[in-house]
């Protein structure tokens, strides 16, 4: 109880940066290859928003637009198991939100650096693994 407590803060403010993105630019759902995640600081999210950064090599983008070879994504921690399941070398379907804003930045090092401009945060919804062989990514 205290726990969800501490997390209402958080919700508001994630309920206040979505209004905060620009409408007029669509979700982007991309398959890729992880290429970098950074280190688990082993603090989640509670009165201050926590991220942990992941590099990823796009194959496809399935919806939305997007047209780099890469992509870093900002995976907002509230349990601490977000990036569980995944590791360098995996292949995933990743559902982002791109905002101008975001509640507080963290940055990485090879992901993304502290003197780095930053105009579009893409923040993670979903990630799921996929598998070579199976990927299914772009056919849901």
């Amino acid at each position: 109880m205290i726990r969800m407590l501490a997390l209402l803060p958080l919700i508001f403010c994630l309920n206040v940066q979505v209004g905060a993105q620009n409408p007029s630019v669509e979700d982007i759902v991309f398959e890729g290859i992880v290429e970098r995640i950074a280190p688990d600081s082993g603090v989640v999210s509670g009165n201050l928003a926590v991220y942990r950064l992941s590099q990823y090599r796009v194959r496809q983008v399935c919806k939305g637009r997007y047209r780099g070879s890469r992509i870093v994504v900002d995976h907002l921690i509230l349990t601490g198991k977000e990036l569980e399941e995944i590791k360098v070398g995996d292949q995933v379907c990743v559902s982002v939100k791109r905002s101008n804003k975001i509640l507080a930045r963290f940055n990485s090092n090879g992901i993304r650096r502290p003197t780095e401009r930053v105009n579009i945060f893409y923040i993670a919804g979903k990630v799921d693994v996929t598998s070579i062989s199976d990927c299914r990514c772009c056919e849901n």
